[in-house]
């Protein structure tokens, strides 16, 4: 019986404040999403004008013990939510690399983008995948290749599997709205970039 249904932005789904895990049960298919599914996703999101509906995410509250934190069975949305994290991931990768070049209050946001990823107390993963077809491994290597502070294990053949050119499909990307942001903010009222300014 369905208890509720809301609508939450991203960011509240994966609070880093929050003690929410999601687990996707062995049942449920293998990630399964390719790069035209990765582009749509990325697409709306950069063109979305203010709030964008991604879609549905059905749970079921498997929590046993409240102080180790809601357990959330993922039932329907798991290519998404599996998806919307290795996204984040590699945001988290490529803010990362530029961590120098970062104001204070964009550092601390890097922080908690991590946390949002992976729960602070115990550095579990927010959403675990099923095991088959090395899913649950190939998602704890790139977590732990953004960055964070997951153990990964290397399967054979990781590069090649979905999870893996998933992660790999959004840095580049991510990497040109940086580049495109910054260069914003340097531009000046009058549109001159140049150093200094010759208007």
């Amino acid at each position: 019986m369905i208890k509720s249904a809301n609508q939450y932005p991203v960011h509240t789904l994966f609070s880093h404040e929050g003690n929410v895990l999601y687990r996707i049960p062995p049942y449920q298919r293998e990630y399964s999403w390719y790069k035209s599914h990765w582009e749509d996703l990325f697409e709306d999101l950069i063109e979305a004008d203010g709030a964008h509906f991604l879609g549905t995410i059905i749970t079921l509250d498997q929590t046993t013990d409240t102080l180790e934190g809601n357990i959330l069975q993922v039932i329907d949305g798991q290519q998404r939510l599996t998806t919307l994290t290795l996204l984040l991931a590699a945001v988290h990768s490529v803010l990362k690399e530029h961590l120098g070049d970062l104001d204070d209050d964009t550092r601390t946001d890097v922080i908690n983008l991590g946390r949002q990823l992976v729960r602070k107390a115990d550095q579990q993963p927010r959403v675990t995948p099923q095991k088959q077809g090395h899913n649950l491994a190939d998602f704890r290597q790139v977590l732990e290749e953004a960055g964070l502070p997951v153990e990964g294990e290397r399967k054979p053949y990781f590069p090649s599997r979905r999870i893996a050119k998933c992660y790999r499909y959004f840095p580049p990307r991510s990497s040109n709205l940086l580049r495109l942001k910054r260069s914003h903010s340097r531009r000046r009222p009058c549109g001159c970039t140049r150093q200094p300014c010759r208007r």
